[in-house]
């Protein structure tokens, strides 16, 4: 297989931009991918703080003396 010394330097020109943009396109994903996760666990977590209130607010209001033992005061 032979080339003509004009050609193989444009082709290869090509093969790399073409590489570089992979290569590019791979690292934006993973970025991307990176912060989706982190946001999901900041998200996850926010929900479990606010489902832990309200299970403890239910759970005060329906039964007020154990949200006095809790507080230290009596009834």
């Amino acid at each position: 297989m032979t080339t003509t010394p004009g050609t193989a330097a444009p082709a290869r020109r090509v093969g790399r931009l073409r590489l570089a943009a992979v290569i590019m396109r791979a690292g934006l994903r993973s970025q991307l991918a990176n912060r989706a996760d982190f946001a999901m666990a900041v998200a996850n977590g926010v929900t479990y703080q606010i489902t832990v209130l309200l299970f403890a607010t239910v759970i005060f209001s329906r039964f007020p003396r154990s949200a006095a033992g809790a507080s230290g005061k009596s009834c």
